[in-house]
């Protein structure tokens, strides 16, 4: 038994540069999960959580067994603002209980598929010219896939498009315009322009219904539609599998629940015949470690996207874990005891707040639930 007696949770915001295409953000919240039991310590992170949010569902794991992972972590129906808490406290039980059992976490996740996993860092360029010499830079570090951010403006989306398709004349290009195009006819016109302009794929083009996706899978050509928000929860997945509206699926980090329901998600889709991909996450870099062991498993031949933290998002190059080792645009799985991400806590006594949990007396236990 690894009896869980005490949860550190650290809390914090983080400045940034990013565009989307129903926005600017200068800044983002984000919490980080660190669960103890005896001497063994496992860590997670999730964004944008309410710290007092997180309390409740962390407590409710003290005096538990870690080795009953997301059995300890109450399901509910997909809801992004509880589902960002549970996945980060369900990687914080996955990175304890490999590292108890001194095994990399992708052991528990079923095991490797691929030990090297090509990576894709996401561009968020305020012009063609910018988009271009920011694509460079990760061409000449090695990097064979990229993502670019779209707005929902044809003309402007494929002159980034082209841009970044100068500087990666061979690699996989990615766009997302974050459901940019507001109508169907809008994304059916767009499709061809952005094929012809070099992509391989768009990521969530339209906010449409999966019905409506369904029409867009006829337009040609077109790049491969890779949904994202439109997939999440499990209603939309079995509605997914039934209408295949997609050429694949990103399972994006904090947006799926615990590492239970990922796996269930990637087998669903596996067995419906639609590919998967694990977009990015770890803006503070803690995600990063956690789901490129997801990737490595369940990503299938997909890049491992965005990398967030410290790439491209006009944010610290230092944040609480040291950065993701990368070579030649590829990460190597880390064979370590449990994810590979270690906190750093001088950062973290800067940047963040801390609340500490420990063991309430045994009369008590059984009335702590989220």
């Amino acid at each position: 038994m690894l009896r869980i007696d005490r949860i550190r949770l650290f809390h914090g915001r983080m400045s940034c540069d990013l565009r989307f295409s129903y926005g600017a953000v200068a800044a983002f919240a984000w919490s980080a999960a660190e669960i103890r039991a005896g001497k063994w310590t496992g860590v997670g992170e999730c964004l944008h959580a309410a710290p007092a949010e997180v309390v409740p569902w962390a407590a409710a794991l003290l005096g538990q067994d870690a080795l009953r992972l997301d059995a300890l972590i109450a399901p509910i129906e997909f809801d992004w603002g509880r589902s960002v808490i549970r996945e980060m406290l369900s990687m914080a039980l996955h990175d304890l209980a490999a590292r108890a059992m001194g095994a990399p976490l992708y052991v528990l996740l079923g095991g490797l598929r691929r030990a090297r996993v090509p990576l894709m860092p996401c561009l968020f360029p305020p012009s063609p010219e910018e988009a271009e010499a920011r694509a460079r830079r990760f061409v000449e570090m090695g990097f064979t896939a990229l993502k670019v951010k779209n707005f929902g403006d044809a003309a402007r989306d494929c002159a980034l498009i082209r841009a970044v398709r100068r500087a990666l004349p061979k690699g996989f290009l990615q766009s997302d315009p974050n459901g940019g195009y507001k109508r169907l006819e809008e994304a059916s016109a767009a499709l061809p322009r952005m094929a012809e302009a070099g992509l391989d794929a768009v990521e969530d083009p339209a906010g449409a219904t999966l019905e409506e996706y369904a029409a867009l899978m006829r337009v040609l050509p077109r790049p491969r539609i890779i949904l994202d928000a439109p997939s999440r929860g499990d209603a939309a997945l079995g509605r997914l599998a039934r209408l295949r509206p997609c050429d694949a699926v990103n399972l994006h980090p904090n947006m799926q629940g615990t590492f239970s329901e990922i796996r269930d998600r990637a087998a669903a889709l596996r067995l419906a015949g639609i590919p998967v991909e694990i977009g990015g996450t770890g803006y503070t870099g803690v995600g990063a470690f956690a789901h490129l062991h997801v990737a490595a498993v369940y990503g299938e031949n997909f890049p491992f996207g965005e990398i967030g933290g410290w790439m491209d998002h006009g944010m610290p190059s230092r944040t609480c874990v040291a950065p993701l080792p990368i070579r030649e645009g590829f990460a190597e799985v880390p064979d370590s005891p449990g994810h590979g991400g270690e906190l750093d806590y001088a950062w973290l006594a800067a940047h963040a707040q801390m609340t500490e949990l420990n063991e309430p007396a045994a009369s008590s236990r059984s009335a702590l639930k989220p």
